[in-house]
């Protein structure tokens, strides 16, 4: 199983999850593998289940009913501009946190694709 295993929730357009699978990522779109609509619990529990690190715009993610989630392998925080305009961009940096934080490490952390790139 590859370790660059990535969901992408329903605010990544598709030309970032095109640049993600060119690049050899095992990327899923929630909008694919779950009910339309899913609330983030479920994607979160989708995505640990399936060890994958999600990729959103959203901001608090992990803030579901008032209490932080930290049963996740990772979420990596995306400014919505960048999704539109930098996908190349996006990449690059999701894969400097893949190459620098063993996936181990990745677990329960929220990464800023800010720092990143």
């Amino acid at each position: 199983m590859s370790d660059k295993r990535v969901l992408a929730d329903e605010h990544v357009p598709n030309t970032v999850v095109s640049v993600f699978d060119s690049l050899g990522y095992d990327i899923a779109r929630s909008k694919t593998v779950l009910p339309e609509g899913a609330e983030d619990r479920q994607l979160l529990k989708f995505a640990r289940e399936d060890k994958r690190v999600v990729i959103t715009a959203d901001r608090r993610f992990t803030v579901i009913n008032g209490a932080v989630v930290t049963n996740h392998v990772g979420i990596v925080y995306v400014d919505q501009s960048a999704l539109q305009t930098r996908p190349v961009d996006v990449a690059e940096g999701v894969t400097r946190i893949f190459e620098t934080i063993p996936a181990e490490e990745r677990i329960g952390t929220e990464f800023y694709l800010s720092h990143w790139v």
